[in-house]
C-alpha cells in the first residue's frame, strides 16, 4: 500500500496518524447481505470499509477486545470465512463479526493472530 493509500485507511477510519497499517485483503462482511469490501489489519485494530449503492459502511475492532479467533465456512462448504467474537466491553454493537471470501482464509487469520 501507498503512503497515500495508508493515510485515507487512517483518515476513514479515525486513526493515530502513527497507526501502521499491515494488511489489507479482500473480503465481504455477513450481515443480513453480504457485504463485499476491505479488511485492514493494522497494529491495534481490524477494520472493514465497504460501500455499496452508495451507503458507506464501516467497522473498527480494537484488537484488544477480540475474544476469539476461528475458521468457519461459508454456505456449509467454502473454507473461505473467519469469525471474530468481541468481548463485552467492546464498543461495537455486535459482537460477533463474520468475514466471508478470503482468498486465502489461513493467511488472513495467521495476519490477525500474530497482532492479537
Amino acid at each position: 500500500m501507498t503512503e497515500t493509500k495508508h493515510a485515507l485507511v487512517r483518515d476513514v477510519f479515525e486513526l493515530a496518524d502513527t497507526e501502521q497499517i499491515f494488511y489489507e485483503f479482500s473480503c465481504s462482511l455477513s450481515a443480513t447481505a453480504s457485504l463485499p469490501g476491505r479488511l485492514y489489519v493494522t497494529e491495534n485494530y481490524v477494520c472493514f470499509s465497504a460501500t455499496l449503492l452508495g451507503i458507506e459502511s464501516k467497522k473498527k475492532i480494537e484488537i484488544e477486545h477480540i475474544k476469539k479467533l476461528r475458521k468457519d465456512k461459508q454456505l456449509m462448504i467454502f473454507d473461505s470465512s473467519i469469525v471474530i467474537e468481541l468481548a463485552d466491553e467492546s464498543s461495537c454493537q455486535e459482537k460477533t463479526m463474520t468475514f466471508n471470501s478470503f482468498e486465502n482464509r489461513d493467511e488472513v487469520l495467521e495476519c490477525i493472530t500474530s497482532i492479537w
